[in-house]
């Protein structure tokens, strides 16, 4: 069960036990019968219980369950109770309220709506309700009056409370023993960080030092590895700077590169102007596979060139126009249409001839048929050798065309390679020169932290003018010495206190605040002003603020230790003097504190439930004052020893406030 089923269960009791109450002295059956039948029937009125619940009908869910979620809503008070009053206002989800008004004929119109003003305790028991009886002693008419009426059940498992105790003035101040002592947020214990041996000393106990004077002077073989390293670093970022110029310095030649590349159809590139770009390995791959791509291109022209002389040819041939064979530069295709025309000439001549001499008697039928058949056979070799030449002539042409495409994607895809390959290598050296420069401000770090100032840190570049081995042990803020543990000859390590000093200017004085005084103190607004007096000083007061007072009283003087702050006044106070503290308190301070958990809150108005008799709450509204360190001050509204609830004033609130959530009478 968590915190929110507490929630609902103590709403959904308190309106149940509200309900059977006022039905017991109502008289009306009707309402006699509904609160018996809600009585027999709880889970109505409840969250669903746990099954280890089961078997407890009459009793209060559970004694057992009930007082460990007391107990774990004892340890979470102050959220438990912002929980409670956010289920509060947005009313407990049990079934009853959902059930229908089973008063719908008493007359409530005459209080719903109104503000009713809280009534002097003396006179609550006075009003009396539309019921015919004192409103304090109506269930369903009680909370006009801002009471609520807890059954001891309930009360003992979910509500706990305090005391209310008045507040002194602080008229005296209160006197404390305290003694002084170093400002620790402004001591310093000054260790050399590297092991080394001491080559002397330049500062000594009392003197007074700035920040960054050379307090010792040690050589230190693993300072001297510190600063070798740090050379190294720097050396790598300028290789990874060059590298990353190089790289960028490819990049802009590259496209340059492919800027003169992108003309290859229009002839060849300028190589002697492509020479001089630095791009490293890429030139020799964009070069050959541009050279690639222009023998492609120059074969498929001068292809074409064939081509086109074999067409215009066969043009000729076809249409038997005269021409000059020196005109047509197309290899053994010329041979095999001339051989091809010249033997159709020829046939057809004899076929002429023949023809002739038939019609003259001069030839015989026979002889004209294979005349015939010669002019035949010549005309269909002359068809073959055309068709012939132009098939080889078109899959010549679609050959270069695909030798070109094939040089153009090789050499686009090496220029890509290229491109890709190139910027891989520039990113590489960017993250490259990050990653060096990231390692340098680390070892600069590393550096400041042994005091070195940045023109020192350049200065360790040059190799022929560092003491590697000299470690210079500096002061990190201004300060007297306090303490000295060094001496010339002596070996020391990293973690060694050489010196401690200290910033005397402003100094804690710590006092003893005895059990008598701590209300006082506490209760107060802090930081608080300390009259600081001496017995080396008589008659000087030191102005101080207490701004801390311990969690913890010492076991053997029954005193707990608050720390005051004051100036030195130039070094007249020092440490380990006895004083003597005036603490002034807030003289306008007055009223009762209670616990921060007993005051709630609705609409900007804060107000508690106090015990007025038996088990019957009383809500009060009050003035807050402020908040003190342990709990809230109340100017006006309670009394000093007034008992007022703190865990559990919720469930009292959403009880008192059931008109404005919507509940109405708690049916």
């Amino acid at each position: 069960m968590n915190r929110k089923q507490i929630a609902h269960l103590a709403l959904c009791l308190l309106a149940s036990l509200a309900l059977a109450l006022a039905c017991s002295k109502s008289g009306h059956k009707e309402n006699t019968g509904a609160a018996t039948k809600e009585a027999a029937e709880p889970s109505q009125h409840a969250p669903e219980q746990p099954a280890n619940a089961e078997g407890h009908e009459g009793c209060d869910h559970g004694e057992h369950v009930a007082h460990e979620e007391h107990a774990e809503h004892e340890g979470h008070e102050e959220h438990a109770e912002h929980e409670g009053h956010e289920e509060a206002e947005g009313g407990c989800g049990c079934a009853h309220d959902e059930e229908p008004d089973e008063h719908e004929g008493h007359d409530h119109g005459a209080h719903e709506g109104h503000d009713h003003p809280e009534l002097p305790i003396d006179q609550l028991a006075k009003p009396e309700c539309e019921h015919d009886m004192p409103m304090i002693q109506c269930d369903e008419c009680r909370y006009e009056l801002g009471v609520v009426r807890v059954p001891v059940e309930i009360e003992e498992r979910l509500l706990d409370s305090a005391v209310a105790t008045a507040i002194h003035s602080g008229a005296e101040p209160v006197v404390l023993r305290c003694e002084t002592d170093v400002d620790a947020l402004r001591a310093t214990s000054v260790v050399p960080l590297s092991a080394g041996r001491v080559e002397s000393v330049l500062k000594g106990l009392g003197d007074k030092v700035i920040k960054g004077d050379v307090l010792a002077v040690l050589h230190s073989n693993e300072f001297a590895a510190t600063k070798m390293a740090h050379q190294q670093v720097h050396q790598a970022l300028a290789l990874a700077e060059a590298r990353f110029e190089r790289l960028e310095t490819f990049q802009a030649n590259l496209k340059s590169l492919l800027a003169g590349l992108e003309t290859l159809d229009e002839g060849p590139p300028d190589y002697e102007s492509l020479a001089k770009l630095h791009v490293g390995k890429a030139k020799a791959d964009l070069l050959q596979a541009a050279n690639g791509y222009l023998r492609a291109y120059d074969e498929r022209q001068r292809d074409m060139r064939v081509i086109k002389d074999a067409r215009r040819l066969v043009r000729k041939l076809k249409r038997g126009d005269k021409f000059q064979q020196d005109q047509y530069k197309i290899g053994k295709w010329k041979a095999l249409l001339l051989e091809a025309h010249a033997d159709l000439t020829f046939a057809r001549k004899a076929l002429a001839r023949i023809e002739k001499l038939k019609k003259k008697g001069l030839a015989s039928a026979s002889e004209l048929d294979k005349s015939h058949r010669d002019s035949q056979g010549a005309n269909a070799r002359f068809s073959a050798a055309l068709e012939q030449v132009a098939l080889e002539a078109d899959r010549i042409e679609a050959r270069g065309i695909e030798e070109l495409r094939n040089a153009r994607a090789r050499l686009q895809g090496t220029v890509e390679e290229r491109v890709l390959a190139l910027e891989i290598q520039r990113l590489e050296a960017s993250q490259s020169v990050e990653n060096r420069k990231n390692e340098t401000a680390v070892s600069h770090q590393t550096l400041r932290t042994y005091g070195l100032t940045d023109q020192e840190l350049e200065g360790l570049t040059d190799r022929e003018h560092v003491d590697f081995a000299r470690l210079e042990v500096r002061a990190p803020a201004p300060g007297v010495i306090l303490e000295q543990h060094v001496s010339v000859g002596r070996s020391v390590q990293g973690a060694d206190v050489l010196f401690k000093l200290a910033d005397m200017s402003r100094l804690w004085v710590w006092c003893d605040v005895y059990e008598k005084d701590i209300s006082r103190i506490e209760s107060s607004s802090f930081p608080l002003q300390v009259k600081v007096l001496t017995d080396a000083y008589p008659g000087q007061e030191f102005a101080g603020q207490l701004d801390y007072l311990s969690a913890f009283s010492d076991e053997h003087s029954r005193t707990v230790k608050a720390r005051v702050i004051t100036d030195s006044r130039g070094g007249l106070l020092k440490p380990k003097m006895f004083a003597t503290g005036h603490v002034l308190l807030d003289e306008t301070t007055s009223g009762v504190l209670v616990p921060e958990g007993a005051v709630v809150s609705d609409e900007g108005s804060s107000f508690v439930f106090v015990r007025w008799k038996d088990h019957f709450w009383v809500k009060r509204t009050v003035e807050l004052g402020p908040r003190m360190a342990k709990g809230q001050l109340i100017r006006s509204g309670i009394e000093d020893g007034d008992e007022v609830a703190t865990t559990g004033s919720f469930f009292l609130k959403s009880d008192v406030l059931r008109e404005k959530m919507g509940a109405g009478c708690a049916h």
